[in-house]
C-alpha cells in the first residue's frame, strides 16, 4: 500500500515540476542510467572509500568505549562474563536477573 502511494504522489509531483519548468535534466539523466562505466567506477570507489572511512571512525569509538568500561571494572573490580557484560566478584546485588528470579522462586512457598 505504501508503494503505490509512493509512486503516486511521485509521479504527480514530478509531472507538475516538468509543467512548471523545474524539470532538472541531470535527474532525467541519471534516472534513464546513461552513467558511463568510468563514472560507475568512480562512484563506486568514493564510496567504499567514504565506508572505509565510517568503519575506522566506527572501530576508534569501539575501541574508546571499551577502554572507558575496562576502566570502569578497574575501579569498581567488576569481572567481564562471557557475554561481555560486566559481573560483580562476590555482590549478590548485582547479579543478573534471571538468577535473582530463581532464588525468589526457591524461597517461594508452592501449595497445590
Amino acid at each position: 500500500m505504501n508503494l503505490i502511494a509512493k509512486n503516486v504522489v511521485s509521479g504527480k509531483l514530478s509531472s507538475l515540476s516538468k509543467n512548471i519548468g523545474l524539470d532538472d535534466d541531470n535527474d532525467a539523466n541519471e534516472e534513464q542510467g546513461t552513467m558511463t562505466a568510468k563514472e560507475r567506477r568512480q562512484q563506486q570507489e568514493k564510496e567504499a572509500t567514504e565506508k572505509a572511512k565510517r568503519e575506522e571512525k566506527y572501530a576508534k569509538r569501539h575501541a574508546q568505549r571499551e577502554k572507558k568500561r575496562e576502566d570502569i571494572r578497574a575501579k569498581y573490580g567488576l569481572q567481564k562474563d562471557e557475554k561481555g557484560q560486566s559481573m560483580a566478584k562476590n555482590d549478590s546485588k548485582t547479579a543478573p536477573k534471571e538468577e535473582q528470579k530463581k532464588e525468589d522462586e526457591e524461597k517461594q512457598c508452592v501449595v497445590m
